[in-house]
């Protein structure tokens, strides 16, 4: 594997504007940070972008032990099966120095299960308005886990106009909505995926080999293939959601202590204030149901 040399670690430095003196001589990494770029740390995503890293972090990260007082990543472990999580959580450890902090924001099943069962029990009730909001917690629970295209049913649901639930949306996705509203790039809020080959291809030379490869494999081979590598490439197929009791075992098993759940504001990492990524500039929570938890590495 590759490494990135110490040197080679961006650092904050005193003329720099817009980023909290705290940070300066500290080393903080953003995994999978999609379009959320912070210069207060190293970027790391999927697609490299200006200031981003481009990495798979199934192949590990391309840092060596013990660099790093802070590792974040938000809605990134549903996207990955669970020996690749286990792996990634354990390269995570890997790369925190003693006594440094890493932090996960996940998507939280059991809050998604007790919304959606609310809703089903609301509409089973004769409250039709709940209908819209009961679809939502479906694709919520569901369009991950299945999603064969980019954007999945998410995005063709968040494209209505008007949106019959904003209010709904928004109390479910806080900050990430927002953002949503002003920028339609990403309308699943887990960051820029990867296109799949044929589709960064322009039209004529895609329909040329989609025709040959039709005409070699027939039309589902051809379909399970794009969807597989859909699945295998993009970043926005998911494996599944973690609880407070199975994402806390996943810590332990990377050989994390001192887990325990924080809300957006909360880190044992002194200086999260300054730097933190579960805030808005506008000061709203970026995802108020997801699962935070922390854990730090061994002294």
């Amino acid at each position: 594997m590759t490494k990135v040399a110490l040197e080679e670690i961006p650092t904050v430095g005193p003329l720099t504007t817009g980023v909290p003196a705290v940070a300066q001589g500290k080393a903080l990494l953003h995994l999978g940070c999609g379009p959320d770029v912070s210069p207060a740390f190293v970027n790391m995503d999927l697609v490299p972008a200006p200031g981003v890293i481009g990495r798979d972090l199934r192949h590990g990260i391309p840092f060596p032990s013990a660099t790093f007082d802070l590792v974040y990543h938000a809605n990134m472990l549903c996207l990955l099966g669970s020996t690749d999580a286990l792996s990634v959580m354990r390269e995570c450890r890997r790369v925190l120095k003693p006594g440094g902090v890493l932090r996960v924001a996940t998507e939280d099943l059991e809050d998604i299960c007790r919304v959606y069962l609310q809703k089903l029990g609301a509409v089973c009730n004769g409250d039709y308005q709940s209908a819209k909001d009961y679809e939502w917690m479906l694709l919520e629970l569901f369009d991950h886990p299945t999603r064969e295209y980019p954007g999945g049913r998410m995005r063709e649901y968040l494209s209505q106009d008007p949106l019959p639930n904003e209010a709904f949306i928004y109390s479910r996705l806080g900050g990430r909505f927002r953002r949503r509203s002003r920028s339609r790039t990403d309308d699943t809020g887990l960051g820029a995926a990867k296109r799949p080959f044929l589709s960064s291809l322009r039209a004529g030379p895609r329909a040329l080999i989609l025709t040959a490869l039709t005409a070699l494999l027939g039309p589902r081979h051809v379909q399970a293939w794009q969807i597989g590598r859909f699945r295998q490439s993009s970043g926005e197929a998911g494996y599944g959601f973690y609880d407070r009791y199975s994402l806390e075992q996943l810590f332990w098993n990377a050989g994390l202590s001192n887990i325990s759940l924080k809300s957006a504001k909360e880190s044992a990492y002194r200086f999260w204030d300054e730097v933190n990524l579960d805030i808005t500039p506008e000061g709203e929570v970026v995802g108020p149901h997801v699962l935070i938890m922390e854990g730090t590495a061994r002294l």
